[in-house]
């Protein structure tokens, strides 16, 4: 079943240079798009997880957490990097 598969997707970039952060932004957010245009007629509950989630910075990282748990992963990522 495809949604076993998107269940949780964690992804953290460092870009070397702020340039690089606004490409990365942009590939992360193509890959939204791409999760969500297979996801959406598949599993209402994961097409909820996959429309919650959006492409953020957080200093120089660039991240996209798909996952029920997605605020309490953030929450931890970000403490971990402010340290």
């Amino acid at each position: 079943m495809i949604s076993s598969l998107i269940t949780h997707i964690h992804l953290f970039i460092h870009p070397a240079f702020c340039i690089q952060t606004k490409r990365q932004q942009e590939k992360l957010q193509n890959n939204w798009e791409a999760i969500y245009n297979v996801i959406q007629n598949y599993d209402p509950k994961q097409k909820a997880n996959i429309e919650k989630a959006k492409v953020e910075t957080n200093g120089m990282y660039v991240s996209l957490v798909i996952s029920p748990d997605a605020d309490q992963i953030k929450k931890i990522f970000s403490d971990n990097i402010s340290a």
